[in-house]
C-alpha cells in the first residue's frame, strides 16, 4: 500500500484568548504526532460592516496586527522549527477573515482542504450560548470534517471509579486492566491502540 502524499491540515481558530491558546497547543500536539503536516492558524475578526468603505482602513489595520499577533504566537511556541534542537519544519498558514467566526472558520476549512479544525471552547453557560452563540457548537453541527473542541483538562471535584472496568466474562476481577497494544498501519503514519483483554 502507498503511502498518501497529502499532508494532513490542521486548520485552528484563534482569537488570542486563553482558550484558544489551549486550542493552538493541542493543534501542535496533533502536528508533533503526524509525518507530513500543515498547520493553518485562522483568526476571523467579527465585522458586520466588513469591505464597507468607510471600514477599509480600520480593517487593514486589524488584519495586518492579527497576522503579526499570529506569527509571534507561532514563534513564541518554537516556530522557527527545523533547528538544531531536533524540531522539525512544519509548514504554517496564517489566514484572517472578516464576518462571521463559524462562517468565516468554515470557509478557511474548505479554502485550505482541512482534515481537522481545532478550535476552543469558551465554556459559557446554557443562558451565554443563546445570547452569544457559541462558535464551537456551530462547528460541530456544520463542519464536514471532525473538530476538536479543546478545553484544559479539569477534573476537580471529580474521583476516580473504583474499578475502571467490570472483568470480562469468565475472567478474575483482579485482571480486568489488562491492555494491549495493536500496531494500526494507518497510511502515512501508524497509531497504536490500547484495548482491554
Amino acid at each position: 500500500m502507498q503511502a498518501d502524499p497529502t499532508p494532513y491540515r490542521i486548520l485552528v481558530a484563534i482569537d488570542f484568548s486563553d482558550t484558544s491558546r489551549h486550542a493552538f497547543h493541542e493543534a501542535i500536539r496533533i502536528a508533533a504526532h503526524s509525518k507530513d503536516v500543515e498547520l493553518h492558524m485562522v483568526n476571523v475578526i467579527a465585522d458586520t460592516h466588513a469591505n464597507r468603505g468607510d471600514n477599509l482602513a480600520k480593517d487593514n489595520d486589524r488584519m495586518s496586527d492579527s497576522f503579526d499577533r499570529m506569527r509571534t504566537m507561532f514563534e513564541a511556541k518554537g516556530g522557527a522549527a527545523g533547528d538544531s534542537n531536533g524540531k522539525r519544519a512544519v509548514k504554517v498558514g496564517f489566514h484572517v477573515r472578516l464576518g462571521n467566526p463559524s462562517d468565516a472558520i468554515l470557509q478557511a476549512a474548505v479554502d485550505v482542504n482541512a482534515d481537522i479544525i481545532v478550535v476552543g471552547s469558551h465554556g459559557r453557560s446554557v443562558v451565554g450560548r443563546a445570547l452569544f452563540g457559541s462558535v464551537s457548537q456551530a462547528l460541530v453541527e456544520a463542519a464536514r470534517v471532525p473538530v476538536l473542541v479543546a478545553r484544559p483538562k479539569d477534573f476537580e471535584g471529580l474521583s476516580p471509579s473504583p474499578r475502571m472496568d467490570p472483568p470480562r466474562p469468565g475472567a478474575d476481577a483482579d485482571h480486568a486492566h489488562m491492555y494491549s497494544e495493536i500496531p494500526l498501519p494507518l497510511g502515512r503514519r501508524d497509531l497504536h491502540v490500547s484495548g482491554l483483554l
